[in-house]
């Protein structure tokens, strides 16, 4: 909650310094709106009833990681953040770092769509089908690096889906389809292992004392469709939207070439 809070005071920090300089509103109130809700829900599925309960169910904890994977990453991304960083200027960070950083052939590889995409995927298949889950349950400090995992994965899956700031790699409408397709077989595949598994695949849930540890394959089936369902509520209209974005811009597009034609035919004609 305190890295939410101090993220969001630079974040506005920045906001006014920006307006300060152009005396009066510059940056659009609609990113201030989208980046704070991106924090809220960070703070939302890793505090009050989502912490207390995801100890106890594992839909419950499936919930923050698609929260921290999913809803999270595009509204903090949508915020433009390093956009306002590089646009405000501040003292304390100089302009040309960033954009070194930016033009860095480590950025280059990290955030590439095969890179993006495999650490997505990645953390998804490793974290559920893999011992690693179960230490989380059990070490504080593995569930803390869970949680960083899922968010930092979230934003390089969604960095090549928001066009909100600038980016070494930037992927054409196809291939951004492309892109987006394939990870809901990827969410599928697994949430099928989760909802159709014959017995619980972790054994902390399953050792729970009554009435929690009695349940804990129905609530694992549950948690497997939530994964399902997310990939398809969450990216299908993503998907749609980036569709029909394509689909006006190329409307666009061949109208202007249309137009040009038309003038050149005009001008041989006269």
């Amino acid at each position: 909650m305190l890295a939410s809070g101090l993220t969001e005071a630079a974040y506005l920090a920045l906001v006014l310094r920006l307006d300060s300089k152009a005396q009066g509103p510059v940056w659009p109130r609609r990113r201030i709106v989208f980046f704070t809700s991106g924090l809220l829900v960070v703070a939302g599925a890793l505090t009050g009833p989502l912490s207390t309960y995801a100890s106890l169910f594992l839909s419950v904890h499936m919930g923050q990681h698609m929260l921290l994977q999913m809803v999270a990453p595009p509204l903090l991304l949508l915020g433009a953040p390093i956009t306002l960083l590089l646009r405000s200027d501040p003292p304390w960070v100089r302009r040309q770092a960033v954009l070194s950083v930016l033009r860095s052939r480590t950025m280059k590889v990290v955030t590439h769509p095969v890179t993006t995409f495999a650490a997505f995927a990645g953390s998804l298949v490793l974290t559920h089908l893999s011992p690693f889950y179960e230490a989380t349950l059990t070490n504080e400090p593995v569930h803390v690096l869970e949680h960083i995992l899922f968010l930092g994965t979230g934003l390089l899956f969604w960095l090549q889906v928001v066009d909100a700031d600038p980016l070494p790699h930037r992927q054409g409408a196809p291939a951004r389809l492309l892109y987006l397709f394939l990870a809901m077989p990827v969410m599928a595949l697994v949430g099928s292992v989760l909802a159709e598994s014959s017995a619980p695949l972790y054994h902390y849930y399953a050792s729970l004392p009554p009435p929690w540890g009695p349940q804990a394959l129905t609530d694992q089936h549950r948690a497997g469709a939530m994964m399902w369902e997310f990939g398809i509520f969450v990216i299908a209209p993503v998907m749609g939207r980036t569709l029909m974005r394509w689909l006006e811009r190329e409307e666009r597009d061949q109208s202007r070439y249309e137009l040009s034609a038309n003038l050149r035919q005009q001008q041989r004609t006269r």
